[in-house]
């Protein structure tokens, strides 16, 4: 179990590696911003601007935990009989890997390459939307591996709903990114992932 965890780090730090500096570069460029990081940095007011990213991740993190408790209620019985059934990640892991690892990739890295592009293109405003439905797809496949891996014959219908509920909080979090700052898509993945942690153990 150890070396599957220890393996499994390598995509995605190189994936950070490569992606991060690449966000940096290019986030300027076109108006994404890490607000409460360059507060911290500059010593700008970090207590503002922690607060107006708050409020909506909040509320983007709840929308978000709703929809992973509804997929986890719909495919229960799908997943029940498979490796998927046993498979539960540690909540430190889902905090750190989800929250900070996966929005550093998907969001700084790819929505802010993709939208750069699409403003070069001339689309405007709508090249932030689109970029942020075309990184949550990505987002959303990036899950497929582990799918495969854990469920030995995968029906249509397993597919769609892993693409799905993972799609869809990560279209929310890229618009969160693009109106309040990468920290913001950050916090609400965390707090979905707090939520529906709790939530399960619960019920």
């Amino acid at each position: 179990a150890w070396t599957f965890r220890l393996v499994s780090l390598i995509n995605p730090l190189l994936l950070i590696t490569l992606l991060v500096p690449l966000g940096c570069w290019l986030a300027p460029k076109i108006g994404l911003d890490a607000p409460l990081s360059r507060a911290l940095i500059e010593g700008g007011a970090v207590g503002q601007v922690a607060k107006a990213q708050f409020r909506p991740a909040l509320l983007t993190g709840v929308a978000s935990a709703a929809i992973l408790l509804l997929y986890g209620w719909i495919t229960l019985a799908w997943f029940e009989d498979t490796k998927a059934a046993d498979f539960n990640m540690p909540l430190v892991t889902r905090l750190a890997f989800g929250g900070i690892a996966e929005e550093l990739i998907a969001r700084w890295g790819l929505m802010t390459l993709f939208a750069w592009g699409l403003v070069r293109l001339g689309l405007g405003r709508s090249a932030f939307m689109l970029a942020a439905l075309l990184a949550a797809m990505m987002f959303a496949a990036g899950h497929l591996p582990m799918l495969f891996l854990l469920v030995p014959d995968v029906t249509p219908a397993m597919l769609a709903s892993v693409l799905v509920a993972n799609a869809v909080p990560g279209f929310l979090f890229g618009l969160l990114y693009w109106k309040r700052g990468l920290e913001a898509a950050m916090m609400a993945q965390a707090i979905a992932h707090l939520l529906a942690w709790a939530a399960a153990l619960l019920a």
